[in-house]
């Protein structure tokens, strides 16, 4: 094999471990190994896949925005449901976007994206690159000089990181109607008292706060998910393998950074947890 099909491909982590703590360490090591060596090949040519994140972007966001509306639309009638109630036993229903605002735009929205990108967007990414390796057709782009992961892992882990944001913003448009809408009937309430409530605790911090935590969820999900699917056992069963583990390990991820994220801007900016 020519030098350059070797450049091509990323070295493979070599353990000195076994047993549950190398395959731990194998767990860890194997996305961020790919992570390094995505990060040197765009410092070194930063051009060549703009076309492709572009299609993968429209593709993904026309698979996972109605299934991610769907869930958030029950969810959010759960949430508003239940502030509703309570703020009735206290006779203060008109602060009913209070605590909706809190529990939504800080928990409900950016792990649902993460869970909504993870099922559809995450399995989608290690079935595909999963099945190319066990065709042969990563060796093959290999052998004809090409880099699988400039071909196929960077555009889908950019285009995974701004769709994520994308949903985001789509969720959170329909979060506020359903909150609008349901805590004017539930609460029996005026429009124009749910907005002052709701838009009297917005701060740019939070919303900046949120877009950086969906992003990173969606970065996060692109990368373990592409690090399966290259990394994936032979044949159909460890294809499937890897892709439930991909899913499973991305979901638990997203619960983890939403809590170390939230309690980071919480510690950081304590005015985010007075209520106005």
């Amino acid at each position: 094999m020519s030098t350059a099909t070797e450049e091509a491909r990323p070295p493979a982590a070599r353990l000195l471990v076994s047993g549950p703590l190398g395959r731990m360490l194998r767990e860890i090591g194997e996305p961020l190994e790919l992570l390094r060596y995505m990060c040197v090949s765009i410092a070194r040519n930063p051009r060549g896949f703009r076309d492709d994140t572009v299609d993968y972007s429209v593709y993904f966001l026309r698979k996972s925005l109605g299934p991610g509306l769907i869930v958030n639309f029950g969810y959010s009638l759960l949430a508003i449901t239940f502030s509703t109630g309570i703020l009735l036993f206290l006779g203060a229903a008109n602060r009913v976007g209070v605590p909706y605002y809190n529990f939504t735009i800080r928990e409900i929205i950016p792990i649902l994206t993460g869970v909504t990108i993870a099922g559809i967007i995450g399995t989608s990414i290690s079935a595909e690159i999963g099945a190319r390796k066990i065709r042969g057709e990563l060796d093959a782009l290999r052998v004809l000089g090409q880099d699988p992961v400039r071909l196929l892992v960077i555009p889908r882990v950019v285009a995974t990181t701004v769709m994520s944001v994308a949903i985001c913003v789509f969720i959170l448009v329909l979060n506020l109607a359903v909150g609008a809408v349901g805590g004017a009937w539930l609460a029996d309430t005026s429009l124009g008292s749910y907005m002052d409530a709701w838009t009297a605790n917005v701060m740019v911090i939070e919303v900046i706060a949120l877009v950086l935590k969906t992003s990173l969820i969606g970065f996060f999900i692109g990368l373990v998910c592409s690090s399966k699917g290259l990394n994936s056992p032979s044949g159909s069963e460890g294809l499937g393998r890897a892709v439930n583990q991909a899913v499973v390990v991305c979901v638990l991820a997203v619960c983890m950074i939403d809590t170390l994220f939230g309690m980071t801007i919480m510690a950081l900016f304590p005015a985010l947890s007075t209520g106005r």
